[in-house]
């Protein structure tokens, strides 16, 4: 017996099962997984040097150069010294949630933090300008909670019931919400 007879064998076994069939399993027509996640991931161009405005521009270069035709649909914003501001002390894990979609292309999402914040990002998939409001129903908030904008790291203020902010076409506005003593998550 040759040396190569058992590869063969495996080839064969591989390959060939597959074909000896009279049936393959039927394929669901639910629209999923028809094209791979397709996307662009900021650090391999940009590193640590991100600001929204840059993000901005990448995504409407993206689809300015028919990228989005092509079946890209993501843009990953991925900056480290931000990505550690957001989630100091957060245990390992822990993953950002939707909590609320008050119309079709606008999104809150919301990650907890280990001192009872929140990290909350307002998103805004329309080519609008668009007003979107976070509810402290949804976030799990009680009371009273101070807000503070991530970006340009200036506290926003004292709110009560909710969080609404400006958010333009295709953007993001972060914030941080702390409740106030006496409020809860």
């Amino acid at each position: 017996m040759s040396a190569r007879f058992p590869m063969l064998l495996c080839l064969a076994l591989v390959f060939g099962a597959g074909h000896a069939r009279s049936s393959y399993a039927p394929l669901l027509d639910n629209g999923l997984a028809r094209t791979p996640p397709m996307g662009w991931n900021s650090w391999n161009h940009f590193h640590c040097n991100v600001s929204a405005q840059l993000i901005r521009e990448t995504a409407d270069a993206m689809v300015s150069g028919g990228l989005r035709d092509a079946g890209y649909q993501y843009v990953v914003i991925d900056d480290p010294s931000w990505t550690f501001r957001v989630s100091t002390g957060t245990p390992l894990g822990v993953q950002g949630m939707l909590v609320q979609e008050p119309a079709p292309d606008l999104q809150v999402w919301s990650k907890p933090l280990a001192d009872g914040s929140r990290a909350v990002v307002l998103l805004n998939r329309s080519g609008l300008q668009t007003v979107v409001t976070a509810s402290w129903r949804a976030l799990g908030v009680r009371g009273s909670a101070r807000v503070r904008d991530l970006w340009s790291h200036s506290d926003v203020g004292a709110m009560t019931d909710r969080f609404n902010a400006t958010v333009p076409a295709h953007g993001v506005v972060m914030v941080r919400i702390t409740p106030v003593t006496g409020g809860g998550t």
